[in-house]
């Protein structure tokens, strides 16, 4: 048997609790009321952070995270070892603490065996189901299953765009032509010089497309473009690609007011595709509703800011060298 996400990770949700209690047991036991050395306090923040790492993958839907992202089920599995690790070190590390200096007896008294091994029992269980998860190469892409699903919504992100997501980028490149070119576009080609190219959907019937700036050919394709888009009063900049990953479906891309973008974690976290609520027309729209709703208090889980590459404040989450969104602190 082998566990499944939404499983391990309301498993963890208890352990962590059960670990505070246990803590918060020795501390009034042991110490109270003398102030609490800051070896031991430091423990508490750590664990709270943890717990609210757990909740935010929790909040995660996966069987629509599953339409954006291949095998979201391997990749949280990933994220979840990586707090159960954390975890196991802050057990062995609080214990330490009080054995040495209040109760070298402590280990005899297996506080905290039942957390220590059911969550060495669900870290070997999310190793299990990564390991089955990579030896099977027949696991239904995101961008099949895509067409398949549908949640009462006009809009549905785009093939194209779900390819770019996974690494699997099959736009085409032309030049933008004089007549294609905004007046901002010849503003900015007066003060820096470079080109305009159109990064276009090879999605059938989706009528997609971008212009970006380039100032070499080191930065012709989308991916190592360094054009930064920024608008006024929002605390968000964002590259091009990252429009790209966002687009939706569309069948005319110069109607006036058509919807073009979707955000992807209101999607990732089970909301519907709905104009100018989740779906916005513009790439300042969209940057602005990022801003508003997916920062401070509201930030996304770490999986989701790391596989959509989106930093926070200008740091990128691990594992990634480059950011396509930064959510600024103001």
């Amino acid at each position: 048997m082998v566990l499944n996400i939404k499983t391990a990770l309301d498993e963890c949700a208890e352990h962590v609790t059960d670990i505070q209690h246990r803590n918060n047991t020795l501390i009034d036991y042991y110490i109270y009321p003398k102030p609490v050395p800051t070896a031991i306090a430091a423990y508490q923040p750590r664990l709270a952070t943890l717990q609210q790492r757990i909740k935010l993958i929790k909040k995660v839907n996966f069987s629509q995270l599953e339409q954006l992202v291949n095998d979201p089920d391997g990749y949280a599995a990933l994220h979840l070892r990586s707090i159960i690790a954390e975890l196991l070190n802050a057990i062995l590390g609080f214990q330490s603490l009080f054995e040495k200096h209040y109760d070298p007896s402590l280990p005899q008294q297996v506080r905290y065996v039942q957390a220590f091994n059911g969550l060495k029992f669900i870290d070997q269980h999310l190793h299990e189901l990564i390991s089955k998860r990579q030896s099977k190469h027949n696991h239904p892409r995101a961008e099949h299953l895509l067409a398949h699903h549908s949640y009462g919504s006009s809009y549905q992100f785009c093939r194209g765009a779900i390819q770019v997501l996974n690494e699997g980028d099959q736009g085409l490149i032309a030049n933008v032509s004089d007549n294609d070119l905004l007046p901002s576009n010849r503003y900015t080609l007066a003060s820096k010089g470079g080109a305009y190219l159109w990064w276009t959907c090879s999605s059938p019937s989706c009528a997609f497309r971008l212009r970006f700036h380039v100032l070499g050919s080191q930065e012709s394709s989308i991916h190592h473009n360094l054009e930064t888009r920024t608008h006024p009063c929002v605390n968000l900049e964002y590259r091009s690609i990252f429009l790209v990953k966002s687009h939706l479906h569309i069948s005319s891309y110069d109607c006036v007011g058509v919807i073009k973008y979707g955000c992807l974690f209101c999607f990732a976290e089970g909301r519907p595709l709905q104009g100018e609520v989740t779906a916005f027309s513009t790439g300042r729209a969209l940057a602005t509703h990022l801003s508003v709703s997916h920062r401070s208090g509201n930030l996304p889980p770490a999986m989701l800011l790391e596989k959509f590459k989106v930093a926070v404040g200008g740091q990128c989450p691990m594992g990634v060298s480059r950011w396509d969104a930064n959510i600024l602190r103001n």
